[in-house]
């Protein structure tokens, strides 16, 4: 090989390695949407219907009925697959009360990709992702969404998934952290199930959860994302906080 070429040779290694890099580095916490929350000290919510069985369609409904109630949502998202009828697509659980039953069966789509999970809150303010072959009912869950497939499983990206695939879509997740902590994500652009799995790896997730794709949509104020949703919403996860007091002038 003479010089010229070792020359050529090196540009194509190193060009090589450079691509290499750019296909498995960690995405960007800018192309997400996301908050992370202490179980123990922020309010974090799942809902579905008003107090009058009206479904919640629109982040705007539930925002508004939030307010009337002396809370301001400071996060919402879509909280898990439906039904055309807007009906949760497996368990659902609202302030300790079973909405919609576990679902167990097989069959196609997203939610089918073994391992299927259950995100869920305790009364005692404790956050967890429960593979759905092992969940059992229990007193001290307050709030419940079935969804899947899992996303990261023990600290591991799920097996079903490929570095290099083209399935790319907007989607939105949730993942608890060794720590306890919660984080609730949306992708910005489409993403891979493989890149959205180490996202939330690279933040410290044990398990992560899948809760939907293309009609994923969020709302975070205080980042400048306010997305105008239509009437297309089934369950929702929010955050609220208590809404100050206004000081009397004079």
């Amino acid at each position: 090989m003479n010089r010229q070429q070792f020359v050529r040779a090196g540009h194509t290694i190193v060009l090589h390695l450079m691509l290499l890099a750019a296909c498995s580095a960690k995405p960007e916490t800018s192309q997400f949407v996301e908050l992370m929350l202490d179980p123990a000290k922020d309010d974090i919510r799942m809902v579905w219907k008003d107090s009058d069985g009206d479904r919640y369609d629109s982040f705007d409904a539930v925002t508004q009925d939030i307010s009337d109630q002396g809370h301001t949502v400071r996060f919402a998202m879509n909280g898990g697959m439906f039904t055309p009828d807007y009906v949760p697509l497996g368990l659902y659980m609202e302030n300790g009360q079973r909405l919609h039953k576990l679902n167990t069966h097989s069959g196609q789509g997203n939610f089918a990709i073994p391992p299927n999970g259950i995100f869920v809150l305790t009364r005692d303010h404790r956050a967890d992702i429960i593979k759905t072959q092992d969940y059992s009912p229990d007193p001290n869950i307050q709030y419940a969404t079935q969804s899947g497939p899992m996303l990261v499983i023990d600290g591991k990206i799920n097996d079903a998934f490929h570095r290099r695939s083209a399935n790319l879509n907007v989607r939105n997740g949730v993942c608890v952290r060794a720590d306890g902590k919660v984080i609730l994500s949306m992708s910005k652009q489409p993403i891979s199930f493989y890149d959205f799995a180490a996202h939330f790896q690279h933040e410290g997730c044990e398990n992560a959860l899948y809760l939907d794709g293309a009609i994923s949509q969020a709302r975070l104020p205080e980042a400048g994302w306010s997305q105008q949703t239509g009437d297309n919403l089934g369950t929702m996860i929010i955050v609220t906080t208590p809404t100050p007091a206004k000081t009397p002038h004079g």
